[in-house]
Formats: structure tokens, C-alpha cells, sequence
């Protein structure tokens, strides 16, 4: 397995991990303030041991741009993948707007605390879906 692959699949797994706490943090209603204390130093914690766990076993110095990119193979592969993952994220943004939309109109008669969970619900499948499509396509294109 290439370094870029195994960034690739660290990084998809710590993502996993990052949303899962987020929908507990999100969606944990009636939780104690001590608890969403430790859910965000958890967050915290996992991005900052990626970052370590990058640098110091994977070699990388930067996280800048194409921080995990070796060669030019690489780099072709991050691109399309980016490209098609990019054209999905902003048809899933103009799919949000319009469910806003749908969801203002008269007649559905939700309260705020709703509206809110059913947008921060469907955010949090956006940024799970678009995790796996990443992982789904960089192992896809990496094999042509």
C-alpha cells in the first residue's frame, strides 16, 4: 500500500469517527454540559492526534493543498477525485437549499428545534456520503 493510500484511509476512518461524535454532540438533546465538554475535547483530541500521527509516521510537513500526493500519478488521481467529489458537494448544497425551501413552505407546521435537527441530520449524511464517495473513487481511479 502506496503512503498516499494509507493517508487516504486514515483520514477517511478519522472523518467516520470526527461525524460520528459531532451527531452525538449535535443530537444528543438532552445531554449535560459536562458531557458535550468531553464530546468536543474529544473531537479535538482525534484531529490533533491525526495531525501528529500524520506528521510523524507518514511524513508529512505540510498541510497544505496536496499534502499526501507523491508523484504524478498521485496527483491525477487527487484531482479527478476531487473534481467529481466537488461537482457532488455543490449539487448537494443546491439539494439543501431547495429542502430549506420545502421545509419553510406553509403547511408543515415544525419548530425550530425540528427544522434545525432535520437540516443538521441531513448535513451530517452530505459530509458522511461525500467521506465515502472519496475513499469509493481514490481506491476506484488509483487501480486504472
Amino acid at each position: 500500500m502506496t503512503r498516499a493510500q494509507r493517508i487516504v484511509r486514515l483520514t477517511f476512518w478519522d472523518n467516520n469517527l470526527t461525524v460520528v461524535l459531532l451527531g452525538g454532540l449535535f443530537f444528543g438533546v438532552a445531554m449535560p454540559s459536562w458531557l458535550s465538554l468531553i464530546i468536543v475535547a474529544l473531537i479535538s483530541a482525534n484531529l490533533g492526534g491525526l495531525c501528529w500521527y500524520l506528521s510523524k509516521y507518514l511524513g508529512v510537513k505540510t498541510f497544505k493543498g496536496l499534502y499526501f500526493v507523491d508523484d504524478e500519478r498521485d496527483k491525477v488521481v487527487a484531482l479527478r477525485v476531487h473534481n467529481v467529489c466537488m461537482n457532488t458537494l455543490l449539487s448537494s448544497i443546491y439539494a439543501l437549499m431547495a429542502i430549506v425551501f420545502v421545509l419553510m413552505g406553509s403547511g408543515w407546521h415544525l419548530t425550530v428545534v425540528l427544522f434545525g435537527n432535520i437540516i443538521l441530520g441531513l448535513l451530517l449524511v452530505v459530509i458522511v456520503v461525500s467521506n465515502c464517495q472519496y475513499y469509493y473513487l481514490w481506491h476506484k481511479y488509483d487501480k486504472a
